[in-house]
């Protein structure tokens, strides 16, 4: 009788334990979640957004598949930038007769660049800018190799400062294309009389540079309503 006693009353004191604790621990966690959910959702009718949760709630559970016709206005957004450099510098090396054509090509170059590594770098990768600085020399009959390397430097110090220069206006973005055009019209007039062997006049690069910088803001204007627009597969 004691031992049968004894085990009566441990397994019934086992089992009441358990049972307190786990129904304890089941209605401490109920209320906690329920006073969580109820203080966010009091949250968001203040003004602030709502939980995830509560917003995933309001979207179908099934999404509908991409067709092909909005897959490929995705991919042409995001070729955009590369596409559009690349044709206006085959416009610019057909005989139009405009004043300064052959230096226009390298400043669109750099202003197209410079501005799609700022405000879509996605959208133009280093391999796109070698493309495109290749293109460029073969277009303009230098020596082989040099627009790539300014292209690419200009392609990385955009990179570099695009957190500091996309938060700052449009006028101290122009301040610092005119110090990237310095730069590259310094470099590119030092390699070309590197590699010709001869000490060329600065007046063509001094133009070139003078070029670059008065055409960017014009530039600029046309490239932000393209990136907003034509450029932003967001928008597809």
């Amino acid at each position: 009788m004691s031992c049968e006693g004894t085990l009566g009353m441990s397994c019934e004191g086992t089992l009441r334990m358990s049972c307190e604790g786990t129904l304890r621990m089941t209605c401490e966690g109920t209320l906690r979640m329920n006073c969580e959910c109820t203080l966010r959702v009091a949250r968001g009718s203040r003004g602030q957004s709502p939980p995830p949760a509560f917003s995933m709630d309001k979207t179908p559970g099934i999404r509908p598949r991409l067709t092909f016709g909005h897959r490929l206005d995705v991919a042409a957004r995001y070729c955009f930038p590369v596409a559009c450099t690349v044709l206006v510098l085959l416009l610019l090396s057909m005989p139009l007769g405009l004043p300064g054509q052959a230096q226009m090509q390298p400043a669109w170059a750099l202003a197209a660049v410079f501005f799609w590594s700022l405000f879509r770098p996605a959208s133009l990768p280093a391999g796109a800018v070698f493309a495109i600085g290749l293109l460029l020399d073969l277009l303009a009959q230098g020596p082989i190799g040099v627009g790539v390397l300014i292209l690419l430097l200009a392609h990385g110090a955009a990179l570099r400062f695009r957190r500091f220069l996309t938060r700052k206006g449009f006028g101290f973005v122009w301040l610092a294309f005119m110090a990237f055009a310095a730069s590259a019209a310094a470099a590119e007039w030092a390699l070309v009389s590197l590699l010709t062997w001869r000490i060329l006049p600065l007046s063509p690069a001094l133009f070139e540079c003078g070029m670059s910088i008065g055409v960017y803001p014009v530039l600029a204007v046309l490239l932000i309503r393209a990136h907003r627009t034509l450029a932003a597969p967001e928008r597809a």
